[in-house]
Parts: structure tokens; sequence; C-alpha cells
């Protein structure tokens, strides 16, 4: 684990915030960016979808989620901050930050690289990349693959890409980076997103 006391932390793409509510927690003065209200959602444009209306279910869903993470902003008695916008995009006041982690993100942009660099371009310290790795995609730091993986569920939109460890390390070491570090967990609880 990171140690997030006194530091500055961005926590890109927070869903309902557990995660940058722990961080807090832990010592951590919190930023949360999140897609601004009314953005066309980075949907897949599969054969036969309705894109437009997936997109209007996608904002709506996302206003959920938004407001999911201020009801935790209050329930948890944070003060954490909430920026919202374009992730390749960042505003330009975004300001600096220590750590930047980005959660399950990358595999959701039809540019995950753009992302990436928009974040490290904010972070001072480091970056922390969790994701959901296929085995096939473990390869280590030799492995540098991006696979197109929409995924064999029809009508999934939302999932762009499976990144191996070693192309998430690669890309950020092309941003500055140099010490990467991988490190593997399993997934024992959300049979969703188990890989095997």
């Amino acid at each position: 684990w990171v140690d997030v006391r006194g530091r500055r932390v961005l926590d890109v793409g927070p869903a309902t915030g557990h995660l940058g509510f722990y961080m807090e927690g832990q010592g951590a003065e919190v930023t949360a960016f999140d897609v601004a209200p009314g953005m066309v959602q980075n949907l897949l444009p599969q054969a036969g979808s309705d894109l437009d209306a997936n997109q209007a279910s996608g904002a709506a869903f996302a206003e959920q989620v938004r407001n999911s993470w201020w009801l935790g902003r209050r329930r948890h008695g944070s003060r954490a901050r909430a920026v919202y916008g374009d992730i390749e995009a960042l505003p330009a006041d975004m300001g600096r930050y220590d750590i930047a982690f980005l959660c399950s993100i990358l595999l959701h942009l039809a540019n995950p690289f753009a992302a990436l660099r928009q974040v490290a371009a904010v972070a001072d310290r480091g970056v922390v990349v969790t994701d959901v790795a296929p085995p096939l995609l473990y390869g280590g730091e030799a492995g540098a693959v991006v696979e197109f993986n929409p995924g064999e569920e029809p009508g999934n939109l939302v999932n762009w890409w499976g990144l191996s460890p070693g192309a998430v390390a690669r890309m950020l070491r092309v941003l500055g980076f140099a010490r990467t570090t991988v490190r593997f967990h399993e997934i024992r609880f959300h049979r969703d997103h188990d890989p095997a």
C-alpha cells in the first residue's frame, strides 16, 4: 500500500468515493476528479447498438454515482474536493498532487494514454494504476500488451481495452516515472470481476 499521510491525492474516477474517503481517513488531502455532468460518455460504438440511448442512460447512471459520492462525503464528514471535467483535458487550475490514483479507469477510455498523460502531468511523486488484468495479459514487464477488449457480453459499451501491467509501466516511464512496481492481487468477492 502507498503511504498517503500528509499527501495531496488525486482520486480519478472516484465512483462512490470509498477509496478517497479511506485515504482521507489515513491523513491524505483528497481531490476527486470525475466526468463532468452532461458530458457525453466515451462509449464503444458497437454495431447494432443505439449509441444515443446508451449515452443518455450512461449520463443518468453517472449522475446517480456522483450523487452517491456527495452522500458519502456528507456521511463520512469528508472535506474532499470534487472537480469535474474531461480526463483528456484536465482543467488548467487543477493544481498539483503528490500521488494520483486511477482505479479501473483506463479500460473505459478510447485513448487511455491521453488520460494517463494528463494525470501524470499533475502528479509529482507517483501514479497508482489498478485494473483487472486477464491472465493472458499478466506477462510482467516484458509483456507490454494492450488488447482491444470490449468483452463477450453483447451491448457492453463501456470496456475498450485490457492493458497489461507492462504496458501501463511503459506508459508511465515515457511520462517521466522511471521507477515502476507491479503487484497482483486475486479478486475473491466479486464474481463479475473474476479474470479467470
